[in-house]
């Protein structure tokens, strides 16, 4: 009857991992901190991040404190890249390599002479880095932005039992702002639309591009979809959104549970930043071919359905095997009573 019961535990804890999960990783701190440092020609001094007036040809520097908190070196990857807007509508500076906007004309890490190297700082010290760079001898209107992109380097590291022991890397972005003179008015172009995947969700997407050196820092959006030559509403979405300089994004409106059937659609947008406003109508077809092509809006919903009803196989299971071992062992008592 022990061992009975013993096994019934084996199986109860079996189950309640595969029901709870089990943590396997836990976050230990960032282990290092940053601190910019203002150079002479900041504007805003009350930014953390890097405002600067710039003149044509000009040579300066631009310099960054990293404090390491862990009693061990640190060696950390220290790169400029160029600003760019990304699938979610959010500036985002980590890309070191991002496909570009044929309205840019300058690249902000050709401006400096070191846009990437790897740094070693010291246990429980800090080091200060300077980063040069020379502005274009062409005067430039509106802002350039890039951003200061800050990582550690080390991987996890294999413990003796054999087991992986997950060490997140962690990583930090700081602005860098350039100006010359007077600001640019905005310019937003919508370009193609279509159907898309993102992460396994289905989605409409509109190309969406800021021609101009100038950053849309709240482009709020209201978005439609319509059968074409019709006012029914098949998808709606109100989002806000950012917009690097002279960079381009797919704005993606995901279908979610609705069905778009082959066929004609509509797009409608109305975008607003500050003053400024805009509406765009763009129409786009969905084929079968497309349809077919693209995996469901919510494949983990089809995975979890089939492991509750694994699970609740197993607990059935596992409840008919306590019923009739409690039924054979009341048997056999009354047989030998």
């Amino acid at each position: 009857m022990r061992k009975f019961w013993k096994w019934i535990l084996v199986l109860g804890s079996l189950l309640g991992g595969l029901l709870l999960g089990v943590p396997v990783a836990h976050a230990q701190g960032v282990g290092y901190s940053i601190l910019p440092l203002r150079p002479t020609n900041q504007q805003n001094r009350k930014v953390t991040y890097y405002d600067v007036h710039v003149n044509p040809g000009q040579r300066q520097q631009i310099a960054v404190v990293i404090k390491n908190t862990q009693s061990q070196p640190q060696r950390l990857q220290v790169q400029v890249n160029q600003a760019v807007t990304d699938s979610a509508g959010v500036i985002d500076y980590s890309q070191a390599h991002p496909e570009l906007d044929p309205t840019l004309q300058v690249n902000m890490p050709k401006l400096f002479s070191q846009p990437n190297q790897t740094v070693t700082v010291p246990a429980d010290g800090s080091k200060e880095i300077t980063l040069g760079y020379q502005v274009p001898t062409t005067p430039f209107k509106g802002q350039l932005l890039g951003g200061l992109y800050i990582k550690q380097t080390q991987p996890g590291k294999r413990t003796n039992k054999g087991r992986i022991a997950i060490r997140n890397l962690y990583a930090y972005d700081v602005s860098i702002l350039m100006q010359e003179g007077a600001s640019v008015n905005a310019d937003l172009h919508m370009h193609r639309v279509g159907v898309s995947q993102d992460n396994q969700h289905r989605l409409v997407y509109a190309n969406l591009q800021n021609a101009q050196p100038g950053i849309m820092r709240s482009l709020s959006t209201k978005t439609t979809v319509t059968p074409m030559d019709s006012t029914k509403i098949v998808l709606s979405q109100n989002k806000p959104v950012q917009m690097a300089p002279n960079s381009n994004f797919n704005y993606q409106l995901p279908w979610g549970n609705t069905i778009l059937k082959p066929g004609k659609y509509t797009l409608h947008m109305t975008a607003r930043n500050g003053q400024h406003e805009w509406f765009f109508v763009k129409n786009f077809t969905v084929t079968q071919k497309e349809t077919q092509s693209l995996t469901p809006a919510n494949p983990r919903a089809k995975h979890s359905l089939w492991l509750y009803i694994l699970l609740a196989i197993i607990i059935a299971l596992l409840l008919a095997t306590i019923a009739y071992l409690l039924y054979r062992n009341h048997k056999n008592q009354q047989s030998q009573a």
